[in-house]
């Protein structure tokens, strides 16, 4: 398959992700909003206590925290490549539905019926500008035998 072609499935099946996404995300927004609401009253219970910081452990926290951003990276990635591959499975069975669809069908069917209308018509013009230049010549002919 060519890459010009997975790249097209992968935007037909990364698009229809987020169309499916997109229709759950009123839920998830309410949802969320309940949870920032309940973390705010944590946080106010915060102000005005004094935290004591130890620069080993500030130390420890930063390589421990590198160490998860190095894993989190390299997981990130791995996801990347499955999402890709698996957007353009998707984009690529949702081509192939579309293709076989009866709207589809019947709309290159009629593409088919016009294109040949189309070249009927401008066999038809093309036929009546010869006439017309064959007439015209034979006018001038004519006009040159009837003064000459």
């Amino acid at each position: 398959m060519s890459t010009a072609r997975k790249a097209a499935y992968l935007a037909l099946g990364a698009g229809a992700s987020a169309a499916e996404s997109v229709r759950g995300l009123q839920k998830r927004v309410i949802d969320l909003s309940g949870e920032v609401a309940s973390r705010a009253g944590g946080l106010r219970d915060l102000r005005g206590k004094t935290i004591a910081i130890d620069p080993k452990s500030v130390r420890e926290l930063i390589e421990k925290s590198a160490t998860r951003a190095r894993a989190a990276t390299a997981s990130a990635r791995e996801r990347s490549v499955e999402a890709c591959t698996r957007f353009e499975k998707r984009g690529e069975q949702l081509a192939k539905r579309i293709e076989r669809s009866m709207p589809t069908k019947r709309a290159a069917e009629e593409t088919k019926k016009a294109r040949s209308r189309v070249k009927s018509a401008a066999k038809q013009v093309k036929r009546a500008v010869e006439a017309d230049v064959d007439a015209a010549k034979a006018a001038v002919e004519t006009a040159v035998e009837q003064t000459g």
